[in-house]
């Protein structure tokens, strides 16, 4: 639900999931059902922790069984929400209650990977999904890959100009070449094509029987860097920051990925502002690079999240691109078909809606994507 109310904002939750009775739901208010979720959060975690059993592994295929694990992955999502209303001049009543609770919690938060592991096999049907997207079973490309899924022009350039050890995990090179090439957003011609730009590479693309992502460990320390900085929580930004980047070298594969980080990459990018936390002295400029590296670590994961950080800074309505903020330098796609040159704020609520349930999304009024705020932003 917190990922329905992120994109579409006010939706159908007291009233939905209740069958035939109500084949037409109202809608809540986004606000009130951030409310909510945050009373289930802490639900859950008093129920988790004063369970008398432990399941089995074999019964839990995310923790294998893990209480403590559960507490702390639900305790970032918590911060994740909280986090979502940075911005906002006037705070609901639930937003100080939600971080004293998360601040309080004492088994803190996320430290591992939260990875959900079914028991894929190599078997149609039966392998990870997002693998079985693009390869099949003898780990072939499939036919359908194609120009859609090259790399972003703007990722490359990132991890080349920052000299990221990621891009060969991130993507791979142009068949035949050292080359990494991708592709710029909405060019109606020069991109390349026939293979000739680099797709995922094998940290993304991690095999047949790879487990899913739910929420990464690196994901959990940027949350909690912004979160210090913010005031939100105790603790070491830098060192949060950091420990960010570093496990997100290892979950891709970066060979000797704590040497990799302390001795090479980071003395490397020393006064680079897109790696050097140190160059950071203002909130913003914190901000900006957490943010940054948080994308760079999650880029073709879970890009949602930074679609939520980029939309917490009001870039449609000030200022023009880039934008002098966090994730303000995303490209614009190019393409002559567009309505207006803006990153969209919001998604526009589904035909499907309007055919099945039509008086209560009417009811929400006139969407519109370049302008119809979610409630939680600036």
């Amino acid at each position: 639900y917190m990922h329905l109310v992120d994109l579409w904002g006010d939706i159908p939750y007291s009233d939905a999931l209740k069958g035939a009775s109500s084949l037409r739901p109202a809608y809540d208010k986004g606000t009130d059902i951030y409310d909510s979720l945050f009373i289930e959060l802490q639900k859950g975690i008093d129920l988790i922790g004063s369970a008398g059993v432990t399941p089995s592994a074999s019964s839990d295929i995310m923790f294998g069984g893990d209480k403590t694990s559960w507490i702390r992955f639900a305790n970032t999502v918590r911060l994740e929400m909280i986090l979502r209303m940075s911005q906002l001049q006037t705070k609901p009543d639930f937003f100080q209650t939600a971080v004293t609770a998360a601040a309080a919690e004492p088994n803190g938060f996320l430290t591992d990977d939260a990875l959900v592991q079914p028991g894929y096999v190599n078997s149609a049907g039966q392998g990870n999904p997002f693998w079985q997207r693009f390869y099949n079973l003898s780990q072939q490309a499939v036919s359908s890959f194609g120009d859609f899924w090259a790399a972003n022009q703007f990722a490359v350039d990132f991890y080349t100009n920052t000299s990221d050890p990621r891009i060969s995990r991130e993507y791979q090179p142009v068949p035949g070449t050292s080359t990494y090439v991708g592709t710029v957003v909405g060019a109606t011609n020069g991109n390349p094509v026939n293979g000739k730009y680099s797709i995922f590479g094998p940290g993304i693309l991690q095999g047949p029987t790879a487990p899913a992502v739910m929420m990464l460990a690196s994901e959990g320390y940027f949350l909690r860097a912004e979160a210090v900085v913010l005031g939100y929580l105790s603790g070491n930004d830098s060192a949060l920051y950091k420990q960010g980047i570093v496990e997100s070298f290892r979950y891709l594969g970066v060979p000797d990925y704590q040497k990799t980080f302390d001795s090479t990459y980071y003395p490397g990018e020393a006064g680079n502002p897109k790696v050097d936390y140190r160059t950071a002295t203002t909130v913003l400029a914190k901000q900006t690079i957490i943010l940054r590296q948080k994308w760079a670590a999650l880029n073709n994961i879970n890009s949602s999240e930074a679609y939520n950080d980029y939309r917490k800074f009001d870039y449609l309505h000030t200022g023009s691109f880039p934008y002098a903020g966090p994730l303000g330098d995303t490209p614009l796609t190019i393409s002559p078909y567009i309505d207006v040159d803006k990153i969209p704020i919001r998604w526009k609520y589904p035909t499907s809606e309007y055919s099945k349930n039509p008086d209560n999304v009417q009811k929400q009024g006139s969407i519109d994507h370049q302008n119809t705020k979610i409630w939680w932003m600036q």
